[in-house]
């Protein structure tokens, strides 16, 4: 069985933030994918792990930044393909 971690957004250290570094942990082989990931605003556990992001996620630089473009990341992760 394959598995993929899925989180809409790692911007701020929070408990769903602190949930999927947990998960990481325990599923070191899955991939964590990510509308925007700001390394500034998470936790440093995320430092050693390779974090997948949308297209354009880097010209985001704050969370109100990515708060205002919420439809625009919801519609691309939606159009990910998991298999």
């Amino acid at each position: 069985m394959r598995i993929a971690i899925v989180h809409d957004a790692l911007c701020v250290s929070g408990g769903a933030e602190r949930l999927v570094l947990w998960m990481a942990k325990a599923f070191p082989e899955a991939p964590i994918y990510t509308s925007v990931y700001l390394t500034t605003g998470t936790f440093a556990g995320y430092q050693h792990i390779e974090v997948h992001q949308l297209p354009f996620a880097r010209l985001i630089s704050t969370e109100k930044q990515f708060k205002l473009l919420f439809p625009l990341w919801l519609y691309l992760i939606h159009q990910l393909d998991f298999r």
